[in-house]
């Protein structure tokens, strides 16, 4: 039986995303990653840039 290793290299985004300005999803979003990289929690950091990165504010209108 043969099992292979695989490697993966993180790397930290050059820049967040910035919240929108005005949404309350995002300024919440900015302000638990603030407090989770202040106590070194760099993986919910994380999750809160691909929050703010993916919340639907965000999207250009669908134009029909």
């Amino acid at each position: 039986m043969s099992t292979t290793a695989t490697s993966y290299r993180l790397q930290v985004p050059a820049v967040p995303p910035k919240p929108t300005p005005g949404c309350p999803s995002c300024a919440d979003l900015a302000r638990r990653r603030a407090q989770a990289a202040a106590v070194g929690d760099y993986s919910q950091a994380s999750d809160c840039n691909i929050w703010i990165g993916r919340h639907d504010y965000h999207q250009p209108p669908i134009s029909r």
